[in-house]
């Protein structure tokens, strides 16, 4: 019980010691703290774009999948002017879950 009392004191007279000395931190600490400051921007700066390009990749997948799911329905379209001159063109329709539709031209 003694040697806990006595380790307890010279702790806090040392923490009471480093409280009331007026001399600051030493420039090999402010460096290691510069030094580790800098590696924790530049490791969450690469975890910010490792993040970006995994999204990236499930966002093409996402779509990859969904187009491969979306069959082509081909239809003629004919395009005419008020002149009486026209076209035929084919186009494929597709339409999404949501009911959108859109074409693409062959």
């Amino acid at each position: 019980m003694r040697k806990k009392t006595i380790v307890s004191r010279i702790m806090n007279n040392s923490a009471a010691t480093k409280l009331r000395s007026n001399s600051g931190e030493s420039i090999v600490e402010t460096l290691v703290t510069m030094i580790i400051l800098s590696l924790a921007v530049v490791m969450l700066s690469g975890a910010v774009v490792t993040s970006a390009r995994v999204n990236q990749r499930a966002e093409n997948a996402d779509t990859a999948f969904i187009s491969s799911q979306n069959r082509p329905v081909s239809h003629m379209i004919s395009i005419s002017k008020g002149t009486g001159e026209g076209a035929n063109l084919n186009v494929n329709l597709y339409q999404t879950e949501n009911g959108y539709i859109y074409y693409e031209s062959q």
